[in-house]
């Protein structure tokens, strides 16, 4: 199923949905306010792995420690981790599109599948 940007013409909210093509263009309550009919269907460009996510993606669960680790991460990777010990996301890669996400867990020797 195809995912879908949608927002809520009274309360704004906005998020991606799957839906099937023939119902995707339906609109629906909305699931934060749930104002009937108000959750509608946005253009959008297509999704792809360049696309930011609406909330960047902290990956706890391969954060590093070691300051060299992480600057060869990075160097590799090209994503985002603090290199500031005082920082509470030192070492924790912080992936803004998908593309970033699959490098990091990819570097942390994870496989996506679909």
């Amino acid at each position: 199923m195809p995912l879908y940007d949608y927002q809520c013409k009274v309360c704004k909210h906005a998020d991606e949905e799957f839906f099937k093509i023939a119902s995707s263009a339906e609109p629906r309550a909305c699931p934060k306010c749930g104002a009937d009919g108000s959750y509608e269907r946005q253009v959008s460009l297509p999704h792809s792995d360049l696309i930011e996510f609406h909330k960047p993606i902290e990956m706890f669960s391969i954060a590093m420690e070691d300051p060299e680790e992480i600057k060869r991460f990075i160097t590799k990777t090209g994503v985002a981790v603090s290199l500031d010990p005082s920082d509470p996301l030192y070492g924790v890669p912080i992936a803004r599109n998908r593309s970033e996400k699959r490098k990091a867990l990819n570097d942390a020797g994870f496989e996506e599948r679909s």
